[in-house]
């Protein structure tokens, strides 16, 4: 439980600054966008739900004045559909740049200032390419807060706005098992969280130890790319000195430890390189 406070506390640190900060306003408008929208998609999903209900029942009485009005209908849902996605996108982006640009000149800031950039060498050698972290780890932190918290609140919105739906079914549909009815008032909704339930806990069990699996491989990947960008840097001498087989070698060795990490995250176990490869 203490983990879990400790990540928490440790994620509003990172993300609740820039909506406190001088574009605080700008940047709650796009949020409350972005939730508005996605509201918006989780009715409209409702409401489909409700139509195909409207459609069948049409065709089940061979009505064609009615069938062509639910044709006029779904016509509608789905430039809803579109239009409050095409939104939800782009108030999302706009967001995202915002948010990325503030946070990426923040940290920048801080990395620049009193000559940390040097200082942190000395004093810490355990905290590896701070430049490419910042250019890429903001992005994903950024990225995976949204499709979190939007993929959350879509559950949670989506859960409650179907609850009556499957309320009523409950209602009307029975459970016969071993030859008796064992339905009972909303057991339909008791039955979609215990396997929403059921999935996560199996999924967090399997997926757990892949964190620090993807966190060693983000490690790597920069490791890579600053390899890359000093042979850049240093094209002259490297040229000059004919240095290219000791470059060579060393972007294949991190290279090689890349593709270990990568083959750690989809196999969660230690594997060889050379294995990997193969």
């Amino acid at each position: 439980m203490s983990k879990v406070i400790v990540a928490l506390r440790t994620f509003l640190h990172l993300a609740l600054p820039y909506f406190r900060s001088d574009d605080r306003w700008r940047a709650r408008g796009l949020l409350a966008s972005v939730i508005g929208a996605e509201l918006g998609v989780v009715y409209l999903a409702v409401l489909v739900n409700l139509w195909h209900a409207t459609f069948f029942n049409a065709i089940e009485a061979r009505d064609w004045n009615g069938l062509r009005m639910q044709l006029v209908v779904f016509s509608f849902l789905t430039g809803g559909a579109v239009l409050t996605g095409t939104v939800q996108f782009y108030f999302g982006q706009m967001l995202l740049v915002r948010w990325r640009e503030w946070m990426t000149q923040r940290y920048v800031g801080l990395w620049m200032a009193e000559g940390r950039h040097y200082r942190i060498r000395l004093t810490d050698p355990s905290v590896d390419n701070i430049h490419l972290r910042v250019a890429s780890d903001v992005m994903l932190f950024i990225q995976r807060t949204l499709e979190l918290g939007i993929g959350l609140l879509s559950s949670f919105v989506s859960l409650f706005s179907f609850s009556y739906i499957l309320w009523g079914l409950s209602a009307i549909a029975p459970l016969p098992l071993f030859g008796a009815d064992l339905s009972f008032p909303g057991y339909l909704i008791w039955a979609a969280l215990t396997y929403a339930s059921v999935g996560r806990v199996v999924a967090h069990i399997i997926r757990h130890r892949l964190i620090p699996l993807n966190f060693r491989q983000q490690r790597c990947e920069a490791d890579f790319r600053f390899a890359i960008a000093r042979v850049t840097d240093q094209a002259d001498p490297v040229a000059l000195m004919h240095g290219e087989g000791v470059e060579r070698s060393e972007l294949r060795r991190r290279f090689d430890e890349l593709v270990t990490r990568c083959c750690d995250r989809m196999t969660a176990r230690p594997v060889e390189a050379e294995k990997c490869k193969r």
